[in-house]
């Protein structure tokens, strides 16, 4: 049951801006109960990096105020924290994809909640349809299972050095690409299908499918996960 549940894991008003004249993309957050977390938090750093290197900068920060801040995204992002998307998909899985510019690069920014003694990264900022604080304190398994067979939404932001469309099904989970990235800061949705199946060869199973799109759905809050 532990397992599973690892598996399945994968606010006020608030609002994201178009980039401002210096290029830069705002993101304002208002963390649901974010007063709640004001003793323990101080400051939230925008992290992104490269994960194939292992490179990794802070890219923006704000104080947590209660829950309630503004990170500005720069317009443009150093380019060893970029991957390229050639280099992001294994080879089998690239030649299902649509990608209609490989050498486009990307970066995914993570919002870390910081104590500025020690400069201690305790917990992260995330934008969810569900409240994640709540999957192992609060819901039952079989509410839990009702909420992923209907669906559950994540919010990223990736940055793109370039304009770029993925279309496609990457296979092994499997993921369904339906992505249109402009140069500069996108939204990107992950939507997370699950269930329980019950088969003679594997008995029971969690089946899982996942659809990356663009468009963001309503009632999409920011939370704090630690």
């Amino acid at each position: 049951m532990g397992a599973i549940l690892l598996l399945l894991l994968g606010c006020a008003k608030d609002t994201d801006n178009e980039p401002d004249n210096n290029g830069m993309y705002f993101v304002e957050v208002n963390v649901e109960n974010g007063s709640e977390y004001a003793s323990i938090v101080d400051k939230v750093c925008a992290v992104a990096g490269n994960t194939l290197n292992n490179t990794f900068e802070i890219i923006a920060e704000a104080p947590y105020g209660n829950g309630r801040f503004t990170l500005g995204l720069p317009g443009k992002v150093n380019d060893k924290l970029l991957v390229s998307l050639e280099n992001t998909f294994n080879i089998t899985d690239i030649e299902n994809l649509q990608i209609s510019d490989r050498t486009a690069k990307i970066t995914e920014v993570t919002f870390y909640a910081l104590k500025v003694k020690g400069e201690e990264s305790v917990g992260i900022i995330g934008r969810y349809s569900f409240d994640p604080t709540s999957i192992f304190s609060e819901i039952d398994f079989p509410e839990l299972m009702s909420l992923y067979e209907s669906g559950v939404y994540t919010t990223t932001f990736i940055y793109a050095n370039k304009p770029v469309t993925v279309n496609g099904t990457f296979i092994d989970i499997p993921i369904q690409y339906n992505l249109t990235l402009k140069t500069g800061w996108n939204k990107c949705i992950h939507k997370i299908t699950a269930k329980l199946v019950w088969t003679d060869e594997d008995g029971l199973k969690l089946e899982q499918t996942i659809e990356v799109v663009n468009d963001e759905p309503t009632g999409m809050k920011w939370y704090f996960v630690n």
